[in-house]
Order: C-alpha cells, then structure tokens, then sequence
C-alpha cells in the first residue's frame, strides 16, 4: 500500500520500496550509513495506519471497527529511547501530514503516538540487559529495531516473542523490521553470514504442536549510502567520508 505526503524527506527510494514491499518475517536492512534506515523504519508501518483508518471509515469490507478502536500497535526501539530524538521529531512532521488527529503523549513513560483510529506506535529503549520484560505482556504487530547491532540478542529474541496479532486484518502484517551497521557480532552471524550479498530469503521449519511443517523467513538487504535518493545529500555525505582516515570510512 502506497501513500503521497510533500517534502524532501519523501523522495522516492527504490531500496526503500525494496524494504517496505518485503513479505519475510524478520528484515535486516544493513549496511553504510546515509541511505536513510531510521527514515525507512519509522515509515514502514505507515500503511498499516492508513489501513486502520479505513477500516473505520468502512471501507475494508467485513472489517469495519469504530473509531479509536484499532488494536493495532508498533514498537519502534533504540537501545537507549534517548537516541530516538530525531526519529520522533520526524515523527511529529509526518504523521500530522497524513492523519491531522494524531495525538502525541507519553504512557508508562514512552512516547506513543496515537492516530484517529487508534493505532499506536509506541516509542521505547531496552538499555540494560533485562529491560525487556517491560514488553513483556504487550502485543505488537510489528517490532521495529534500530541499530540492531547494539542490541543483544536475547533482548531481540525476547521481545519478538510478543510480536503478534489475533485481529484477522492486522495478522496478516505481523513481522520484525529491523536496521543497522552491521558489526561483527550475533546480528552479523544471524542475518549476514549465511548470504553476504543479500536478498535471499533464508528459511527455518518449524513443526506445530499438530504435526504440520511450517517455515520462518528471514532476510538481509543491504544498503549503501548511494540508496539514499537525496543526492544533495549523497555528495556532501560523500565528501565527509573522504575527507576522513580510512579506518573511519570502512567503519
């Protein structure tokens, strides 16, 4: 599902429509910094919005809610909420955009934003070890990570324990987004070793209680600066690096 809102930060982006159209469970968009991940994250649910407000307005056929009563939730995480700033500043810019009865507030100490319909994305941390039993009777219907890398991995495997959804709209949407640079650790390991190159689709049988054989999906698409499609931004980014040492610019 598609949707039009004005302003450079909407430039169209082939590897961001790459992203947004994948169908795996779990997605690792990784790779140099610039081609605008954190933006990519924080508008991959977005449809999912647009469809709740639908819903309301009776336009999904046989699944009409009223108004405030979408139970559909995103969790977008940084490993510490303060490194989010600038994620919900462009928050405040685009959603009004596209919903002009957005509300923002704060609940159990976390910034959420609310749309007409209901549905929330949820603005979190996980900074210590533990920290993700404060998801842990939550549902979501999707869990974004950002800079994934700094997480560990059983905070990862954790909170997407409760990545789910029994509303029949809302299911069909259930998944992990994630984006990084991806160091040399367990996300490397999990996402990138297996297809260096990327965008293949990695699965893992799982046998139901019933006996059924089902499969897990898992993928990596790799980014580089040139996929960001400000290409303002591209040259002067481009200069930095190379005014850098070259240990800073393979980093």
């Amino acid at each position: 599902m598609s949707f039009e809102v004005q302003g450079e930060e909407d430039l169209p982006s082939a590897w961001a429509d790459e992203f947004h159209g994948s169908e795996v469970d779990e997605l690792l968009g990784a790779g140099a910094a610039g081609p605008g991940k954190s933006r990519v994250l924080l508008r991959d649910p977005v449809p999912l919005a647009i469809i709740e407000q639908e819903r309301c307005r009776g336009k999904v056929p046989g699944h009409k809610i009223p108004w405030g009563g979408s139970t559909g939730k995103v969790l977008h995480l940084r490993r510490e909420l303060g490194m989010l700033e600038e994620t919900l500043s462009r928050a405040k810019r685009l959603f009004p955009k596209i919903d002009p009865d957005v509300t923002f507030k704060e609940e159990f100490g976390k910034p959420v934003a609310i749309w007409k319909s209901g549905f929330k994305f949820i603005f979190g941390g996980c900074k210590d070890p533990g920290d993700w039993s404060q998801y842990d009777t939550a549902e979501y219907t999707r869990v974004y990570y950002d800079e994934l890398s700094q997480f560990l991995e059983e905070q990862y495997q954790r909170i997407n324990v409760r990545c789910r959804s029994a509303d029949p709209v809302l299911g069909k949407f259930v998944g992990i987004r994630s984006a990084t640079n991806p160091s040399p650790n367990w996300v490397r390991t999990m996402f990138v070793d297996p297809a260096p190159k990327g965008r293949v689709v990695m699965r893992r049988k799982v046998v139901n209680r019933d006996g059924e054989t089902r499969y897990r999906t898992r993928m990596f698409l790799p980014a580089t600066l040139y996929d960001n499609p400000n290409k303002a931004f591209v040259a002067q980014y481009e200069l930095t690096l190379l005014d850098k040492p070259a240990h800073i610019r393979n980093a």
